[in-house]
């Protein structure tokens, strides 16, 4: 958990995590200054804020949701399927390139 740009941008360098929750607003910057700090964003991102406002900006960095706090259970599920669904995606992209350097290996 981290609370700040700084302390989130060393908790993800430090343990390269799959998926962050992050917010806009946060005591030293906004959510779009840690993510401007990375050269690559190698990490699945959903937004989870007060500040309707910022949802264009933040799908512009391939947020794969935008919650609106109060959570709701079931937004939040549909968030996470939509994750897992990314990460199926991701895996069976992976294969297919596997698969053509294979072949054009032959």
């Amino acid at each position: 958990l981290a609370n700040s740009v700084e302390s989130a941008y060393k908790a993800i360098n430090e343990h390269q995590p799959d998926l962050i929750f992050l917010d806009i607003q946060m005591p030293d910057g906004t959510g779009f200054d840690l993510l401007k700090k990375f050269d690559k964003i190698n990490f699945k991102i959903i937004f989870v804020t007060a500040h309707q406002e910022f949802a264009i900006e933040a799908f512009k960095y391939s947020a794969l949701d935008y919650l609106l706090k109060p959570l709701s259970p079931s937004n939040l599920i549909s968030a996470i399927k939509k994750v897992e669904e990314s990460f199926n995606s991701d895996e069976l992209n992976l294969k297919l390139k596997t698969l053509i350097n294979s072949l054009n290996d032959l």
